[in-house]
């Protein structure tokens, strides 16, 4: 669980992930729910596989990938089914990760 916070969007999220290795490489597929105080739930889906950028080390792992988002909400309806990218980058000494989505509406 944890924070969401955007110009248009705040909440909380929930999710689950399933990773595994294919290849040498991690895949991840992963189900999460952001829930808007007093408005609703936007539900997203996300997949992706672990890439070697630049500043690739043997403590990084970075997983990038695409998705998609449904909402009910009304005033959100814009972002249904629009093109979603996102990018994981996981410190494994720490087991601690910072995830940028990216919503194109």
């Amino acid at each position: 669980m944890g924070d969401v916070n955007s110009p248009d969007i705040s909440g909380k999220i929930r999710g689950i992930d399933y990773t595994k290795k294919i290849d040498g490489k991690l895949h991840s597929h992963i189900h999460e729910i952001i829930t808007i105080k007093n408005l609703g739930k936007i539900y997203i889906e996300r997949n992706g596989k672990e890439i070697y950028e630049d500043n690739y080390n043997d403590e990084t792992v970075i997983i990038k990938g695409n998705g998609k988002c449904i909402t009910p909400i009304v005033s959100l309806q814009h972002i249904n089914n629009s093109q979603l990218l996102w990018k994981a980058t996981i410190d494994k000494s720490k087991l601690d990760f910072i995830v940028e989505v990216t919503i194109y509406v």
